[in-house]
């Protein structure tokens, strides 16, 4: 999974004053989930925590064999709460 990585670089270019509030932000794929966390307000440790669960629900060859998906929606309602698009879209 490369969330991860991507969370990285998010957490980064904000540290080093990249990315403002007004910073628009888009992604596909790991890089949506990154840019939804960071846009929440969810810590890059709280998401990379989150992204580790996810990886352990794969076999250790990091295939998901049907798991993936349900992984990934428990840790993001979790993760991003239920007003997760009031917070993105406002």
């Amino acid at each position: 999974l490369l969330l991860p990585y991507h969370l990285g670089a998010l957490a980064s270019l904000s540290h080093h004053g990249y990315i403002k509030e007004t910073t628009p932000l888009a992604g596909s794929s790991a890089g949506a989930i990154a840019v939804a966390s960071h846009a929440t307000g969810v810590p890059p440790l709280q998401a990379l925590d989150a992204s580790i669960r996810v990886s352990s629900k794969c076999d250790p060859l990091f295939l998901a064999n049907g798991n993936l998906l349900p992984a990934l929606q428990s840790e993001l309602n979790t993760l991003l709460g239920h007003d997760a698009h009031d917070i993105i879209n406002s």
